[in-house]
């Protein structure tokens, strides 16, 4: 992805900058407004922005198409779930990382949960065995 738009996160104060990501999310809250991770404005917004009772829809997007997205729909008693599970791979000196991107929501001991795996395939799952720490 070739995104050259900066992004600024506030901490304690001080702004840092921001790498963009394949993936962001949108949240949908129940009185119509979004907030982006990556909003238009050039902030960076975290998950524990959103207060998950306002929450109508949780939603990723592909960067650098952001009309590839996948939407899961919230309920009050459901809590958003975002996840990055990072790898550096190390084949013979050639290092390349990669990213998976897990979402979705959990209710209880019930899950569903979408992973956006390094080419961008999506891969869902209900497993109420899944464990999210």
């Amino acid at each position: 992805m070739n995104n050259t738009k900066t992004y600024t996160f506030i901490r304690d104060g001080v702004p840092e900058e921001v790498a963009v990501e394949r993936w962001g999310w949108v949240a949908g809250l129940l009185d119509g407004t979004e907030i982006k991770q990556f909003a238009d404005d050039g902030t960076f917004h975290q998950m524990g922005e959103i207060a998950d009772k306002e929450l109508a829809f949780f939603a990723l997007y592909k960067m650098d198409d952001p009309t590839r997205k996948v939407i899961v729909h919230m309920t009050p008693e459901t809590k958003p779930v975002h996840r990055y599970k990072r790898y550096v791979f190390n084949f013979g000196g050639e290092v390349k990382h990669s990213t998976i991107y897990v979402f979705g929501w959990c209710k209880g001991s019930q899950h569903f949960l979408n992973f956006i795996m390094p080419d961008d395939a999506i891969i869902q799952s209900n497993d109420v065995f899944l464990k999210i720490e």
